[in-house]
């Protein structure tokens, strides 16, 4: 039996939660501190979380489309590979952590919260 790293475990989790928002790839940026996300953070960054594990996006049927190059790639997985997904999953974390998620609406303070998680 393959054990499953948690941060592979979480970032698929977020991804899989994150799936049915559309959007195209593009640069995250910040979002200035202590400021509701935008309205498609947390959708580019799934697309991102997929882009990064793109067996994810056949795991859930999702490589079609926009994501059909999801088909034909598998997630880096050598030392700097690893290297630039832990990377990735900081700088997420850090954009993540200047919202203030008690002026959100339940649903969206707990969709930022488990994307903080699974990116930490």
């Amino acid at each position: 039996m393959n054990a499953i790293a948690r941060r592979e475990f979480l970032g698929g989790a977020a991804a899989l939660g994150l799936a049915g928002c559309t959007t195209t790839l593009a640069p995250i940026g910040t979002i200035g501190t202590k400021r509701a996300p935008s309205a498609d953070l947390l959708a580019r960054m799934a697309e991102q979380i997929l882009a990064e594990y793109p067996e994810n996006g056949t795991a859930m049927g999702i490589d079609t489309g926009a994501r059909a190059m999801l088909k034909h790639r598998l997630t880096d997985r050598s030392a700097a590979g690893r290297a630039a997904l832990a990377s990735a999953a900081r700088s997420r974390a850090a954009i993540l952590r200047t919202v203030d998620i008690s002026d959100l609406s339940r649903p969206a303070a707990l969709d930022t919260a488990v994307a903080l998680a699974a990116n930490e």
